[in-house]
Protein backbone atom coordinates (compact mmCIF):
# COMPACT_ATOMS: atom_id res chain seq x y z
CA UNK A 1 0.00 0.00 0.00
CA UNK A 2 2.84 2.37 0.79
CA UNK A 3 4.37 1.61 -2.60
CA UNK A 4 1.10 2.54 -4.32
CA UNK A 5 0.95 5.79 -2.35
CA UNK A 6 4.56 6.59 -3.26
CA UNK A 7 3.96 5.97 -6.97
CA UNK A 8 0.78 8.09 -6.93
CA UNK A 9 2.58 10.93 -5.14
CA UNK A 10 5.49 10.87 -7.58
CA UNK A 11 3.27 10.83 -10.67
CA UNK A 12 0.30 12.95 -9.60
CA UNK A 13 1.56 15.61 -7.21
CA UNK A 14 2.46 18.13 -9.93
CA UNK A 15 0.45 16.69 -12.82
CA UNK A 16 -2.05 19.00 -14.55
CA UNK A 17 -4.29 16.58 -16.41
CA UNK A 18 -5.94 19.41 -18.37
CA UNK A 19 -2.68 20.35 -20.09
CA UNK A 20 -1.94 16.96 -21.64
CA UNK A 21 -3.63 14.98 -24.39
CA UNK A 22 -5.04 11.53 -23.55
CA UNK A 23 -2.11 10.01 -25.42
CA UNK A 24 0.42 11.97 -23.34
CA UNK A 25 -1.44 11.21 -20.12
CA UNK A 26 -1.36 7.52 -20.96
CA UNK A 27 2.42 7.69 -21.27
CA UNK A 28 2.78 9.70 -18.05
CA UNK A 29 0.60 7.30 -16.10
CA UNK A 30 1.95 4.04 -17.54
CA UNK A 31 3.76 3.11 -14.27
CA UNK A 32 0.48 3.56 -12.39
CA UNK A 33 -1.44 1.40 -14.88
CA UNK A 34 1.18 -1.33 -14.54
CA UNK A 35 1.15 -1.23 -10.75
CA UNK A 36 -2.63 -1.28 -10.40
CA UNK A 37 -2.95 -4.11 -12.91
CA UNK A 38 -0.76 -6.26 -10.66
CA UNK A 39 -2.53 -5.50 -7.35
CA UNK A 40 -4.85 -7.96 -5.65
CA UNK A 41 -7.18 -7.65 -2.68
CA UNK A 42 -4.60 -9.54 -0.65
CA UNK A 43 -1.95 -6.95 -1.56
CA UNK A 44 -4.30 -4.31 -0.15
CA UNK A 45 -4.86 -6.31 3.04
CA UNK A 46 -8.48 -7.15 2.23
CA UNK A 47 -10.49 -10.30 1.56
CA UNK A 48 -13.29 -11.15 -0.88
CA UNK A 49 -16.14 -10.45 -0.81
CA UNK A 50 -16.23 -7.05 0.86
CA UNK A 51 -19.51 -6.60 2.72
CA UNK A 52 -22.01 -3.75 2.47
CA UNK A 53 -25.67 -3.31 3.43
CA UNK A 54 -28.30 -4.26 0.85
CA UNK A 55 -27.87 -2.25 -2.34
CA UNK A 56 -25.93 0.51 -0.61
CA UNK A 57 -22.58 1.27 -2.25
CA UNK A 58 -19.63 0.84 0.07
CA UNK A 59 -16.47 2.92 -0.01
CA UNK A 60 -13.15 2.13 1.70
CA UNK A 61 -10.79 5.15 1.76
CA UNK A 62 -7.18 4.05 1.34
CA UNK A 63 -5.20 7.24 0.70
CA UNK A 64 -6.47 10.82 0.82
CA UNK A 65 -4.00 13.47 -0.32
CA UNK A 66 -4.37 17.03 -1.59
CA UNK A 67 -3.80 16.07 -5.22
CA UNK A 68 -5.34 12.59 -5.38
CA UNK A 69 -7.39 9.98 -3.56
CA UNK A 70 -7.24 6.19 -3.60
CA UNK A 71 -10.18 4.10 -2.45
CA UNK A 72 -12.26 1.01 -3.12
CA UNK A 73 -15.91 1.13 -4.20
CA UNK A 74 -18.01 -1.92 -3.32
CA UNK A 75 -21.06 -2.38 -5.57
CA UNK A 76 -23.54 -5.11 -4.50
CA UNK A 77 -25.03 -7.40 -7.17
CA UNK A 78 -27.44 -5.47 -9.39
CA UNK A 79 -26.59 -2.08 -7.85
CA UNK A 80 -25.08 0.87 -9.68
CA UNK A 81 -23.00 4.00 -9.37
CA UNK A 82 -25.29 6.27 -11.43
CA UNK A 83 -24.28 8.38 -14.41
CA UNK A 84 -21.96 11.19 -13.29
CA UNK A 85 -19.07 13.30 -14.53
CA UNK A 86 -15.47 14.09 -13.53
CA UNK A 87 -14.78 17.69 -14.64
CA UNK A 88 -11.12 18.26 -15.55
CA UNK A 89 -10.17 15.01 -13.83
CA UNK A 90 -8.53 11.68 -14.61
CA UNK A 91 -9.67 8.43 -13.00
CA UNK A 92 -8.04 5.00 -13.08
CA UNK A 93 -10.47 2.24 -12.08
CA UNK A 94 -9.18 -1.31 -11.59
CA UNK A 95 -11.71 -4.12 -11.12
CA UNK A 96 -10.50 -6.20 -8.16
CA UNK A 97 -13.23 -8.83 -8.46
CA UNK A 98 -16.62 -9.24 -10.09
CA UNK A 99 -18.20 -8.18 -13.36
CA UNK A 100 -19.88 -4.91 -14.28
CA UNK A 101 -21.32 -2.99 -17.19
CA UNK A 102 -19.58 0.29 -17.98
CA UNK A 103 -21.38 3.01 -19.94
CA UNK A 104 -19.16 5.99 -20.85
CA UNK A 105 -20.05 9.16 -22.74
CA UNK A 106 -18.36 12.30 -24.09
CA UNK A 107 -19.94 15.68 -24.69
CA UNK A 108 -20.78 15.89 -28.37
CA UNK A 109 -19.73 19.56 -28.59
CA UNK A 110 -16.54 20.26 -26.66
CA UNK A 111 -16.48 23.53 -24.78
CA UNK A 112 -13.90 25.78 -26.47
CA UNK A 113 -14.41 28.66 -24.04
CA UNK A 114 -14.23 28.90 -20.28
CA UNK A 115 -16.51 27.08 -17.91
CA UNK A 116 -17.62 23.48 -17.83
CA UNK A 117 -20.41 21.78 -19.73
CA UNK A 118 -23.41 20.76 -17.62
CA UNK A 119 -25.99 19.00 -19.74
CA UNK A 120 -26.58 18.73 -23.47
CA UNK A 121 -25.80 16.29 -26.26
CA UNK A 122 -23.42 13.45 -25.46
CA UNK A 123 -22.13 10.49 -27.47
CA UNK A 124 -21.85 6.96 -26.07
CA UNK A 125 -18.21 5.93 -26.44
CA UNK A 126 -18.35 2.70 -24.46
CA UNK A 127 -21.05 0.26 -23.39
CA UNK A 128 -19.51 -3.06 -22.48
CA UNK A 129 -18.94 -5.52 -19.67
CA UNK A 130 -15.58 -5.65 -17.91
CA UNK A 131 -14.23 -8.08 -15.33
CA UNK A 132 -11.23 -8.40 -13.02
CA UNK A 133 -8.43 -7.56 -13.60
CA UNK A 134 -9.42 -5.05 -16.30
CA UNK A 135 -8.73 -1.33 -15.95
CA UNK A 136 -11.06 1.49 -16.97
CA UNK A 137 -9.52 4.96 -17.48
CA UNK A 138 -11.23 8.28 -18.10
CA UNK A 139 -9.63 11.58 -19.05
CA UNK A 140 -10.80 15.22 -18.90
CA UNK A 141 -12.21 15.00 -22.44
CA UNK A 142 -12.46 11.26 -23.06
CA UNK A 143 -15.09 8.96 -21.50
CA UNK A 144 -15.50 11.56 -18.75
CA UNK A 145 -19.14 10.73 -17.94
CA UNK A 146 -19.85 7.18 -16.84
CA UNK A 147 -22.05 4.73 -14.98
CA UNK A 148 -21.11 1.38 -13.39
CA UNK A 149 -23.64 -1.44 -12.94
CA UNK A 150 -22.69 -4.64 -11.13
CA UNK A 151 -23.76 -7.95 -12.62
CA UNK A 152 -26.66 -9.69 -10.89
CA UNK A 153 -26.26 -13.24 -12.11
CA UNK A 154 -26.57 -16.28 -9.78
CA UNK A 155 -23.48 -16.62 -7.62
CA UNK A 156 -22.33 -13.02 -8.12
CA UNK A 157 -20.74 -11.28 -5.11
CA UNK A 158 -20.90 -7.83 -6.63
CA UNK A 159 -17.92 -5.77 -7.70
CA UNK A 160 -14.96 -4.15 -5.96
CA UNK A 161 -13.19 -1.33 -7.81
CA UNK A 162 -9.92 0.32 -6.87
CA UNK A 163 -10.33 3.98 -7.84
CA UNK A 164 -7.48 6.49 -8.20
CA UNK A 165 -8.77 10.02 -8.81
CA UNK A 166 -6.72 13.10 -9.69
CA UNK A 167 -7.31 15.90 -8.97
CA UNK A 168 -9.99 15.51 -6.31
CA UNK A 169 -13.56 16.74 -6.62
CA UNK A 170 -13.68 20.34 -5.39
CA UNK A 171 -16.64 22.74 -5.55
CA UNK A 172 -14.38 25.79 -5.08
CA UNK A 173 -12.27 24.77 -8.09
CA UNK A 174 -15.33 24.12 -10.28
CA UNK A 175 -14.94 20.35 -10.00
CA UNK A 176 -18.24 19.29 -8.45
CA UNK A 177 -19.79 15.89 -9.12
CA UNK A 178 -22.90 16.21 -11.30
CA UNK A 179 -25.36 13.37 -11.90
CA UNK A 180 -27.26 12.95 -15.17
CA UNK A 181 -30.21 11.18 -16.72
CA UNK A 182 -31.51 10.86 -20.25
CA UNK A 183 -33.50 14.00 -20.99
CA UNK A 184 -37.20 13.29 -21.44
CA UNK A 185 -38.39 16.90 -21.24
CA UNK A 186 -39.56 19.09 -24.15
CA UNK A 187 -36.71 21.10 -25.60
CA UNK A 188 -38.39 24.32 -24.42
CA UNK A 189 -38.06 23.33 -20.78
CA UNK A 190 -35.12 25.32 -19.45
CA UNK A 191 -35.31 24.25 -15.81
CA UNK A 192 -32.86 21.35 -15.88
CA UNK A 193 -32.80 20.82 -12.13
CA UNK A 194 -36.46 19.98 -11.56
CA UNK A 195 -37.63 16.69 -10.07
CA UNK A 196 -36.10 13.57 -11.62
CA UNK A 197 -38.09 12.07 -14.49
CA UNK A 198 -38.28 8.31 -14.95
CA UNK A 199 -37.42 7.42 -18.54
CA UNK A 200 -38.52 4.39 -20.56
CA UNK A 201 -35.10 4.55 -22.20
CA UNK A 202 -32.52 2.82 -20.04
CA UNK A 203 -29.02 4.10 -20.57
CA UNK A 204 -27.76 0.51 -20.44
CA UNK A 205 -29.62 -0.19 -23.69
CA UNK A 206 -27.71 2.42 -25.67
CA UNK A 207 -25.24 1.49 -28.39
CA UNK A 208 -21.74 2.87 -28.81
CA UNK A 209 -22.00 5.86 -31.15
CA UNK A 210 -25.52 6.81 -30.06
CA UNK A 211 -26.06 10.52 -29.36
CA UNK A 212 -28.39 11.39 -26.49
CA UNK A 213 -29.33 14.46 -24.48
CA UNK A 214 -28.32 14.44 -20.82
CA UNK A 215 -29.89 16.58 -18.16
CA UNK A 216 -28.29 17.23 -14.77
CA UNK A 217 -30.23 16.02 -11.76
CA UNK A 218 -29.74 15.94 -8.00
CA UNK A 219 -28.09 12.85 -6.56
CA UNK A 220 -30.55 10.00 -7.29
CA UNK A 221 -32.61 9.02 -4.26
CA UNK A 222 -31.77 5.31 -4.73
CA UNK A 223 -28.02 5.97 -4.55
CA UNK A 224 -26.15 6.23 -1.28
CA UNK A 225 -22.58 5.49 -0.20
CA UNK A 226 -21.51 4.14 3.17
CA UNK A 227 -17.88 4.70 4.13
CA UNK A 228 -16.16 1.70 5.70
CA UNK A 229 -12.99 2.18 7.73
CA UNK A 230 -9.88 0.68 6.18
CA UNK A 231 -9.10 -2.36 8.33
CA UNK A 232 -6.52 -4.61 6.64
CA UNK A 233 -6.29 -8.16 7.90
CA UNK A 234 -2.49 -7.90 7.88
CA UNK A 235 0.19 -5.23 7.70
CA UNK A 236 0.26 -3.80 4.20
CA UNK A 237 3.60 -2.63 2.83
Amino acid sequence: MQHLKNVCTRLLKDLDVTKLSPESLKIELEPLYKLTSELSLQDLGLVKPLETEGRTIGYVPMVEEQHFTVGIFIIPPGARIPLHDHPDMCVVSRVLYGKMQVISLDWEHKNKGTGRIVGGEARVVKNRTITAPQIQVLYPNVANIHEFRASNEPGDHGVAILDIITPNYCEESERPCTYYQLNTRPSSDTDMYQKEVKSDSDICDLYEGDVVTLQPIPQPSDFSVFTHPFQPFHNVH
